[in-house]
């Protein structure tokens, strides 16, 4: 609604007292009420002691004019009344000018006075448009959550809302001026040059972004001296800086305590590492010991049969443990995510029939069923990790029998797809046929309380049942279910409670369509020596019962030896022995491994020599330092023959002597103990029973051979067998050697 004309106020502003009358006498019939001023400087002293409602203005005047005098207003009144230009000149590009900067309107003299009351009105009108706009922006920013504040032009903050002066305690009185806040808000001197610069560098940037500024994150001090931290954003209007606080003093926080909180777990994580891995070190130290000089003793032909069985005791005990072991650490190493898959091609049924037999004895010891079901397509190689696969499946299989006492348990391998082509996106090369292939084991065992069913694969946690002997350190079921995360699936269950549980995964495995040459024969026969001349070896240990297990394993095979306690010791004896391979323990007195191999690496006699680390810890930077060292490759204990017989052959380039089964005929005249019927291992009698229950009668022929080229004493098991399978006498066989696998 307009305002009736006795409230409005009108100064006129002009150099010509006769123009400023005819303007009075024009709109005296309105009511106006008149304030004059005869230029700008004057206009100006009256602006501030004032209220003005309209402002009518000459552009030509001495002094200050028109234009200069609308520009003077602005910087004066941050919100100044409207004002219109009453001009003689005929300026298109003048008029343009005030109309940009801000001008309500623009009139050219003479003037006719019912027309300049309509204009004023017209201006009043948009005046109070305006300022309805502005107050409703006003209560908006009132009540915003947000702290907001607003500078004009020239640096003058014109507003800040009330939960600004909440959040910073600064009024307008405290902070008139952008320059003001800097200060206040900013004390620190060589902090505020950087915050200015990074405004600056918003308000530059905003240009290309149509107003809008991001300023950044800034730490504010309030007027009580505590900081906040804020990030400011805001939009340039008309030249005014609309600016929003954003306070993320707590989110701040709480990123500082979770980035404490983790830097607490990691030192936790390290100390459980170097935990672990001390204890690993303690504990695999006498296991190389003991698994060691039980592969020693396998290897001696004199051994009767009731003193190989108790090496073979010795063996499984030290294997058992050392799977223990390797339980705790595999479960770190998944934690701290440095356990990597190792796929290689191996053969599917195979692998899957000896997890069949190894569980069915199992089964049986206890009186169980134990069932297969195994699709009759399964391929032939696969392109996975055998060992992580075959520790799942024994697992899971292990876990079936040990929480039966009564019923079956089911082994079931089935084919949910056909073969798929995978196409590698980084490499074509790697591209492979896959196979989608469901592992089921199920059981009519005690089954788990639903309740459980969430917890069972939380390392340690063990199912609580009074019937049962606890065993194993609980870890299984979690290693199991990490593993098979790492091959991009989970383990699913489902139990009843009284009638067993059902546990299953699936798995998408590359599979090899060509033929695979396995060297497993090859790996299977006894070395006895090595062609040319003996190589030297230095074996340098600070243990003497490692030394002497090193020199007991190599000896016979015709390689010379010689010993050192110590890091120092060693590279005194190898400038004078000059051999030709140093297998080097990491961890000893005076001068460990890694000191030794660099100082060996120094001598340019030695700088040739092939080094081979030995050490207990299973970290994988310990590895990576003893390479770093200058060692050529490296070796965990406890040694397994096998691995460091190929390390040699590998640096050393050796070619072994083998021991056939011919040979030793001729050769050895065998005493009569060994010419009883001595049967082989548990797992050579199931392996056998496999082919036998296939109906493979070449694979046993084969195999009988294999089986004497690895012991003698297994010649008259081995005639047996052949003489059963060249006469297809299959029910026999099958019966011949279930007889054995019944022997306690």
């Amino acid at each position: 609604m307009v305002q009736n004309n006795k409230s409005l106020t009108l100064l006129i502003i002009d150099d010509s007292e006769m123009n400023r009358k005819i303007l009075k006498h024009g709109l005296q019939k309105w009511n106006y009420h008149f304030f004059e001023a005869e230029n700008g400087e004057s206009a100006l002293e009256l602006i501030e002691s004032l209220h003005i409602d309209l402002i009518l203005i000459d552009q030509v005047m001495p002094g200050l004019s028109g234009l200069e005098t609308f520009e003077q207003i602005k910087k004066l009144l941050p919100f100044y009344p409207p004002v219109i230009m009453l001009t003689s000149q005929s300026d298109l590009e003048l008029a343009v000018t005030f109309l940009r900067t801000g001008g309500s309107d623009f009139i050219q003299k003479p003037v006719n006075s019912d027309v300049l009351h309509l204009k004023i009105h017209r201006a009043i009108e948009a005046e109070k448009r305006v300022q309805d706009e502005k107050d409703r922006l006003r209560q908006l920013l009132d009540y915003s959550p947000m702290p907001n504040a607003i500078a004009d032009e020239h640096g003058m903050i014109v507003y800040i809302n009330q939960r600004f002066v909440e959040l910073f305690g600064y009024t307008l009185e405290d902070i008139p001026t952008v320059d003001t806040w800097f200060v206040r808000a900013y004390p620190d001197p060589q902090y505020r040059v950087r915050v200015i610069v990074r405004w600056q560098v918003a308000l530059d940037k905003s240009k290309d972004k149509i107003g809008k500024i991001d300023a950044g994150e800034f730490q504010v001090t309030c007027k009580n001296g505590t900081v906040r931290i804020v990030e400011i954003t805001g939009t340039l209007i008309d030249g005014k800086t609309f600016s929003v606080f954003n306070d993320i003093t707590k989110r701040k926080e709480a990123e500082i305590a979770l980035k404490d909180a983790k830097k607490i777990a990691d030192r936790a994580n390290k100390s459980k590492s170097d935990f672990l891995a001390s204890m690993s070190h303690e504990l695999r130290t006498p296991l190389n010991g003991i698994l060691g000089y039980a592969q020693v003793l396998k290897r001696d032909k004199q051994l009767t049969d009731t003193q190989r069985k108790a090496v073979d005791i010795i063996h499984h005990s030290g294997d058992h443990l050392l799977l223990l072991i390797n339980d705790i650490l595999d479960l770190s190493k998944i934690e701290a995510r440095r356990m990597d898959l190792e796929p290689i091609v191996f053969h599917f049924p195979s692998f899957i029939y000896n997890l069949i037999e190894m569980i069915r004895i199992r089964a049986k010891e206890k009186g169980l069923g134990f069932e297969e079901d195994i699709t009759f397509d399964l391929p032939a190689n696969l392109y996975a990790d055998e060992k992580r696969l075959r520790q799942i499946l024994l697992n899971l299989l292990s876990n079936a029998v040990k929480f039966t006492s009564q019923g079956t348990v089911l082994f079931r391998v089935q084919r949910l797809s056909q073969i798929q082509k995978a196409t590698g996106d980084d490499d074509k090369s790697l591209s492979k046929p896959t196979v989608h292939l469901r592992f089921e084991v199920k059981d009519q065992g005690i089954g788990i309380p639903h309740e459980q069913l969430d917890k069972i694969f939380i390392p340690f946690h063990q199912i609580k049942n009074k019937e049962l002997k606890e065993e194993g350190t609980g870890l299984g079921l979690s290693i199991s279910q990490k593993l098979v995360g790492l091959m991009n699936s989970k383990i699913e269950v489902k139990s009843t409670l009284g009638q067993g549980s059902t546990f299953w995964f699936d798995l998408e495995i590359p599979i090899i369509l060509d033929g695979y040459d396995s060297s497993e024969a090859q790996k299977s026969k006894i070395i006895i020596g090595v062609k040319g001349n003996p190589k030297k070896v230095l074996i340098v240990d600070n243990n003497d019962q490692n030394r002497s297990l090193l020199r007991d394993l190599l000896v016979p095979l015709g390689f010379t030896t010689l010993d050192a306690i110590n890091g120092k010791d060693a590279l005194e004896k190898a400038k004078e022995w000059q051999p030709d391979v140093i297998f080097l323990d990491l961890v000893m007195p005076v001068m460990d491994g890694f000191a030794a191999a660099k100082h060996i690496r120094q001598q340019p006699s030695l700088s040739r020599t092939v080094i081979i680390a030995i050490s207990a810890s299973v970290l994988e930077c310990t590895c990576e330092r003893s390479i770093e060292a200058g060692c050529n490759d490296y070796l965990s204990k406890p040694i397994q023959v096998n691995h460091l017989l190929q390390k040699l052959q590998k640096h050393l380039k050796l070619e072994w002597v083998y021991e056939s089964a011919e040979a030793s005929k001729k050769s050895e005249t065998m005493p009569p103990k060994q010419a009883e019927m001595i049967p082989p291992s548990q797992g050579i009698l199931a392996e056998l029973l496999v082919l036998a229950n296939r109906g493979d009668v070449l694979g046993i022929q084969e195999y009988a051979e294999k089986m004497i080229t690895t012991d003698l004493t297994l010649l008259p098991f081995s005639d047996k067998i052949k003489n059963f399978a060249d006469s297809f006498m299959i029910d026999e066989l099958q019966s011949f050697i279930k007889k054995y696998m019944e022997v306690k």
